[in-house]
């Protein structure tokens, strides 16, 4: 059943989804903050040593600096993609989604008023954000990184 998240909340779902996903993460967001030994950082290093495909589309800006996007690269389960005009915050497992208003950057963790809606992949809802990442998100975004296989 959906649920309402504060910015407490949000976070700590978003830790269970590197945690808890079987197959695959998308993290949706105009603004990520990937600096070493952040929580999101520690998140997606278990993800891909569990094999889980991980697939970042971002847009304004990686930390505001190129280095964030190269520290990245560096994972082989991850595909980065960009879209210039991305507004969204979703984030989706295979078995949870959280569509909000979170950025991933120390800013918005810390110190935003911020919520989210939880969605187990067993609701329809969750079905029709999957189906609206595959609909509108591919067809926009640019492959800067491709997953090495």
């Amino acid at each position: 059943m959906a649920k309402i998240l504060d910015r407490k909340q949000s976070v700590f779902e978003l830790k269970e989804m590197f945690y808890n996903a079987d197959r695959y993460i998308y993290l949706i967001c105009p603004y990520i903050d990937l600096t070493k030994d952040n929580y999101i950082t520690k998140g997606l290093e278990y993800a891909c040593k569990k094999g889980i495909d991980i697939n970042i589309i971002y847009s304004k800006g990686f930390n505001n600096k190129r280095e964030g996007i190269e520290h990245i690269k560096k994972y082989s389960r991850v595909k980065l993609c960009y879209i210039a005009d991305l507004h969204m915050k979703v984030y989706l497992s295979d078995k949870s989604a959280i569509v909000g208003s979170l950025n991933l950057h120390d800013f918005s963790i810390k110190n935003n008023l911020e919520c989210g809606i939880l969605l187990e992949s067993r609701e329809e809802l969750w079905r029709d954000v999957y189906n609206m990442i595959k609909r509108d998100i591919y067809k926009n975004m640019i492959v800067e990184k491709k997953r090495n296989k």
